[in-house]
């Protein structure tokens, strides 16, 4: 799992109180409230956190921002620091009883643990720094404004190889049989309701949590990812079901595929052959995507 996917799902789980899971943040009142979103600050410049979880309980708000890296960006953390609590309600869409006080902080790997705090020092900025150790989340560097919050993060204990997955199962980065994995059921999920038609923005809001809240470019990267992949599908595994419609899109906004014909509605025993021989075709998909030597097929003329 990437190091972008991991404090997703750290976070999605300790804000709905998942088993397993540290418990603080979420009686404290933490919910998630929006992923990859951007928008401006109190001087115009755009910002764009990972993540952004609040509590109305506590009034708090929490900007994350994650570095793979060794290194900050110098005028990143300087757009991090104009935002103001008007921001976050205009720009960030928070209820104001939840962003009284905030803060950014800035999580990076524990191999980093040295570099990574060097550019908010010489900056002067309050962040919290915290790194991903073996068994959780460290906090190096600052503390967080609320007291309460300040005690959950210290120290943060996590059993990383039990941490759900399910919460954000992928991201943009992520590869294209991951996203075959999560896609093609929701499509044969479609075609046993009998729907007409499958929308990749309506799997897309299946696969992944809070997908309207996410900025519309990051959005259309996973759009593409699964269009990619249904598209395939459409061409080969499945080319008796699928069909692309490139007009409709026009309509829907979204990539869009007709049902040709769907044995997963017809009578029970059909159903059941149909199902079996669609799981072996969904299999030879996400192989087929694992294969780093593969050739990629394209449409032809007039498909």
């Amino acid at each position: 799992m990437s190091f972008n996917l991991r404090l997703l799902n750290l976070f999605f789980g300790m804000c709905k109180g998942a088993g397993g899971l540290p418990r603080g943040l979420y009686e404290l009142g933490f919910r998630v409230e929006t992923v990859e979103i951007r928008f401006t600050n109190s001087d115009r410049r755009t910002v764009a956190p990972e993540l952004i979880i609040a509590s109305e309980q506590i009034h708090h708000t929490v900007l994350f921002e994650w570095k793979s890296g060794a290194n900050t960006d110098t005028d990143q953390l300087q757009r991090y620091s104009r935002i103001t609590t008007e921001d976050l309600v205009a720009k960030a869409y928070l209820t104001r009883g939840k962003c009284t006080i905030h803060d950014i902080a800035v999580i990076g790997k524990d191999e980093h643990r040295d570099r990574i705090p060097i550019g908010i020092e010489e900056g002067g900025y309050d962040f919290p720094v915290l790194v991903v150790v073996a068994d959780g989340l460290e906090t190096i560097l600052n503390g967080f404004h609320v007291a309460e919050t300040d005690a959950a993060f210290r120290r943060l204990t996590v059993n990383w190889d039990t941490l759900p997955t399910t919460f954000f199962p992928v991201d943009a980065d992520s590869e294209l049989w991951e996203f075959a994995e999560h896609a093609i059921p929701l499509v044969l999920q479609e075609m046993q309701k009998g729907s007409p038609r499958v929308l990749a923005n309506e799997i897309g809001k299946d696969i992944v949590p809070l997908w309207e809240t996410m900025r519309p470019d990051y959005q259309g990267r996973l759009e593409n990812k699964i269009e990619a992949v249904i598209d395939r599908a459409a061409r080969r595994e499945f080319s008796n079901y699928l069909h692309k419609n490139e007009r409709a899109k026009a309509r829907t906004h979204t990539p869009t595929w007709d049902v040709m014909e769907n044995p997963l509605v017809g009578a029970a025993d059909k159903r059941l052959k149909a199902w079996k021989a669609m799981l072996k075709q969904h299999k030879a998909l996400v192989e087929y995507f694992k294969d780093e030597h593969r050739q990629e097929d394209l449409p032809l003329r007039g498909e």
